[in-house]
């Protein structure tokens, strides 16, 4: 589930009602994003990630209990990585080239390539070309 909050009151709203489904289910709500600001900087967006879980007395629930992470680096980061990936993928697309991979614990190399022929030509060798495809092993 992802909440998008616009403030801190709007939080709380819909804090109370996942509280109240917890109460009535007795289910862990778990993973919850939540992006919204706080008074302390208002205007900047940031994210959490939430778990609520019930308290449990003799079977009754008698509470709550919740653990927030704030990931809004990581959410940044991986945003970064998304974009990077999506750069260097259209790169090696347009320029049909060929990419190896090195998959270091597993000492594997992996090749990818997405040509129409043209490297067959160039490099007088008769290859398969497919993805993933794993051509050796690496020595180191």
């Amino acid at each position: 589930m992802i909440l998008k909050v616009a403030t801190p009151d709007a939080w709380v709203d819909a804090a109370v009602l996942q509280w109240q489904d917890l109460l009535r289910t007795g289910e862990s709500l778990l993973g919850v994003e939540v992006t919204g600001e706080t008074p302390a900087r208002p205007g900047v967006r940031r994210t959490w990630i939430e778990s609520w879980y019930p308290i449990r007395e003799d079977g009754a629930i008698v509470g709550i209990i919740g653990v927030v992470e704030e990931i809004t680096d990581r959410k940044r980061v991986e945003e970064g990585l998304r974009e990077s990936e999506s750069r260097l993928r259209l790169a090696v697309d347009a320029a049909s080239l060929i990419s190896f991979e090195w998959d270091i614990p597993r000492n594997e190399v992996r090749r990818r390539c997405d040509v129409d022929g043209r490297f067959r030509d160039v490099l007088l060798v008769d290859f398969e070309c497919s993805r993933n495809v794993e051509i050796g092993r690496a020595h180191v």
